[in-house]
């Protein structure tokens, strides 16, 4: 099994921390720099609750340093960075816009099991559910809590996590 590579972005704007445990199924919320900023300001917050993945098909510019000043960007003129803020988890990569099929952003992912590795000759993808628009992150945990399966009781808990006061959304 594979999980994805995230990093939050406090690690990379200053001293290291680890990674929190990923917890419960991978909730993926595919977003690109040619969305409207306020939207990516929107969907870092809930994300940042969640503890989704907020996954960019590549860099700015072809370079790490202008992407995270992009995001640094985003995040301080919501008035979070240099706060303690923890920020949310981004990942870097295109295989997962190809393996979900993903063509419009933003789409919002919430996988059954973990990922699994490609390799050479198949890249497995994972029980999922997705919805896509500009909608924010609960209301699509809110369609997904609706639909009957394995998703309904995750989307619910990841939305109680989501609508909880700050510092209380824990399960």
């Amino acid at each position: 099994m594979l999980r994805v590579l995230t990093i939050p972005l406090v690690a990379l704007l200053s001293a290291p921390v680890a990674a929190p445990a990923p917890t419960g199924p991978p909730l993926l919320i595919f977003i690109s720099f040619s969305m409207p900023e306020a939207s990516l300001r929107g969907l870092a917050r809930e994300a940042e609750r969640t503890g989704a993945v907020l996954v960019l098909r590549g860099l700015v510019e072809d370079s790490w340093e202008a992407t995270l000043k992009r995001i640094a960007g985003i995040l301080s003129a919501d008035g979070r960075l240099g706060q303690d803020v923890r920020g949310p988890s981004i990942a870097v990569d295109p295989t997962l816009f190809r393996r979900f099929e993903v063509t419009e952003v933003p789409a919002f992912i919430l996988t059954g099991d973990a990922l699994e590795r490609c390799d050479r000759h198949r890249c497995p993808v994972p029980d999922h559910v997705r919805l896509g628009g500009d909608v924010s992150l609960d209301y699509a945990l809110a369609r997904f809590a609706r639909v009957r399966g394995w998703q309904s009781p995750a989307a619910r808990a990841l939305l109680r996590r989501l609508r909880a006061p700050q510092g209380r959304g824990d399960d």
